[in-house]
């Protein structure tokens, strides 16, 4: 295939290599050049994990331009030194920019190029909720930042249409210059023919008769890893259950698995092996707080759930996933005093949840 003139940026900043960026931002941007789109990388990167990330990045995406950031986090601004050194590169070029720091670096360049706010969140309510800029020196600043990247990029890309509201009720934003798009997995980098560890393979056989429930993603805060597994215990003690968590160690979690020691498993599993583990499950659970941050999400777990063809237990006011999958019949939403009979999700209903998402939620 000839190669075409890059006419797309995904300047990222600030931002380690981690699974969300691999999967997110690096597959996305490898699986959009091998199907031909003139695309590539921009990364302004931390001095503590500059040459490693480099190598990462430029092993993968060969014309990625990957540059070292100047100062800490609240330095941002000297950053857009790099871009007037690079405004003619850059000219007549779409820059999407992942989060609102990034965007007010690329604005430097004024209208020479089209600068695409990629939006991944309420931003502003992720750090008065959770704090998530604490200790950056920036806490104070982070209203403006994503105020000025929502109202003065060209274009807009939200996660949800909820995220569109808060954008709307919060800095008034008016135009009618955004698109929705969901956070989506890469399809050609998923298979469920991966040989998993041992341990796992044989708790998968023990409990070949069970009704399987997978907790996939980390154990900050947001995760309510308590909650999960409090609701794990319920079906444990109502259904024929039992339940995998692919995530860190977490005490609720061993205390759980104290309590039903076959039933529980926890692991870490490398990013590529984590969709063949939750093809052999039957439902993904997700739990959320009922606030801003999580009204306007699109968590891409829950993509990653349907992909694999399983059904997703999750709270009410998940972005616009909570219609959505009640709508679909592909969700069960977790209400007060909630109880349900789950049932094993057949081979018929696992195809049809996993060509839904083929169809909406992958690249």
């Amino acid at each position: 295939m000839q190669n075409k003139r890059i006419a797309e940026y995904y300047f990222i900043y600030n931002e380690a290599i981690n699974g969300v960026i691999k999967s997110q931002v690096i597959d996305r941007i490898k699986h959009q050049k091998d199907n031909g789109f003139p695309v590539s990388i921009l990364s302004i990167v931390n001095i503590k994990t500059f040459f490693s990330d480099r190598r990462y990045i430029r092993k993968a995406i060969p014309d990625a331009i990957v540059l070292l950031s100047l100062g800490k986090l609240h330095h941002w601004k000297v950053n857009k030194v790099w871009f007037s050194f690079l405004e003619r590169k850059l000219k007549n070029k779409r820059i999407v920019c992942r989060g609102p720091i990034a965007t007010n670096i690329a604005l430097v360049i004024g209208s020479s190029s089209e600068i695409i706010y990629d939006g991944r969140g309420a931003v502003a309510a992720e750090q008065d909720e959770y704090g998530v800029y604490n200790g950056s020196r920036l806490e104070k600043d982070v209203f403006f930042l994503e105020k000025n990247a929502v109202l003065r990029s060209h274009k807009q890309m939200a996660v949800s249409t909820k995220l569109v509201e808060y954008w709307k009720e919060t800095f008034g934003y008016s135009q009618n210059t955004y698109e929705i798009i969901p956070c989506r997995v890469v399809a050609s980098q998923k298979s469920n023919n991966k040989t998993l560890p041992a341990e796992l393979q044989s708790f998968f056989e023990n409990n070949k008769k069970r009704i399987k429930l997978v907790f996939s993603g980390g154990n900050g805060k947001w995760q309510q890893i308590e909650e999960t597994c409090a609701l794990i215990r319920r079906f444990i003690e109502s259904n024929n259950c039992c339940a995998l968590f692919l995530s860190p160690e977490h005490t609720s979690i061993q205390k759980l698995s104290e309590q039903f020691p076959s039933l529980i498993f926890q692991i870490v599993l490398s990013p590529d092996d984590v969709h063949s583990a939750l093809s052999k499950c039957d439902y993904g659970m997700i739990l959320r707080e009922n606030n801003v941050t999580n009204r306007v999400a699109s968590p891409v777990k829950i993509a990653e759930y349907l992909y694999a063809g399983l059904k997703v237990i999750l709270s009410p006011n998940i972005g616009d996933y909570s219609e959505l999958l009640i709508q679909s019949g592909f969700g069960i939403i977790v209400e007060n005093h909630f109880e349900v009979q789950l049932s094993e999700i057949d081979a018929e209903d696992k195809r049809k949840i996993r060509d839904y998402a083929i169809n909406h939620l992958t690249y």
